[in-house]
């Protein structure tokens, strides 16, 4: 099987994996709390937007599973400005924890590491203005993106090529992850009756999805290969 192949199988799982992911945990006591976050940014404007970055920042730094936030800043702020939330609170989350992970939690990380043969061999390629390497690292996107925060803390990678690489790097599958949250809350607009569905509607939604799966599939293609000819990803 391809290595393309294999990409475009993983990315449409994901769609289905992220849409029941997020119909369970809508279900489950322990994510009760992101829910309310969601509904409290969605009344509060401003302050709820800033809200909802601390709340993500946070869960990052946590190493909590943000996935229905992605989601909802698609459903509640639509593409660009969803995707750009998101991508400022992960990068500051990111950074944060790098930071931990740098000054207060090193000897722990490096412990950690030690017993994560193919971990420990990306990060010992990671040089001290590699940001171009870390941007690689987040465009894949089974790379642990919230483990890899505090591994990369200890590698000596600057802070500033770090965030940059982040800032950068985070794009590609939050827009697409984005963009199904946006797509899913049209589609229960749809069965409330709020708005109607004309049939260049569905095209273009439907146009978006693939122009935008054709575009994870060809981003993380290239940065697999990237990967791989610096020995970092098995072949």
């Amino acid at each position: 099987m391809s290595a393309s192949l294999r990409i475009v199988i993983a990315l449409t799982g994901s769609v289905i994996l992220v849409v029941l992911l997020a119909m369970l945990l809508s279900q489950l006591d322990h994510q009760q709390a992101l829910l309310k976050v969601l509904q409290l940014a969605e009344d509060a404007g401003i302050a709820g937007r800033l809200l909802f970055v601390a709340v993500v920042c946070l869960c990052v730094v946590a190493l909590v599973p943000s996935v229905l936030l992605t989601l909802g800043a698609g459903a509640l702020y639509g593409v660009i400005e969803g995707a750009l939330l998101m991508v400022i609170a992960e990068t500051l989350g990111s950074t944060f924890a790098f930071l931990l992970a740098r000054y207060l939690f090193h000897q722990r990380v490096l412990d950690t590491l030690e017993h994560r043969a193919r971990l420990r061999r990306t990060m010992a390629i990671i040089r001290t203005n590699d940001w171009k390497m870390v941007a690689l690292l987040r465009m894949i996107p089974f790379f642990p993106f919230k483990l890899s925060n505090y591994f990369l803390g200890v590698t000596p990678v600057a802070c500033g090529p770090y965030v940059l690489g982040t800032l950068i790097g985070l794009w590609p599958m939050t827009l697409f992850t984005v963009y199904l949250g946006s797509l899913a809350a049209n589609v229960l607009s749809l069965e409330s009756g709020s708005i109607s569905g004309h049939p260049w509607q569905w095209g273009l939604w439907i146009t978006g999805l693939i122009f935008a799966g054709a575009v994870v599939v060809a981003v993380v293609r290239r940065a697999t290969v990237i990967m791989r000819e610096n020995d970092v990803l098995p072949d």
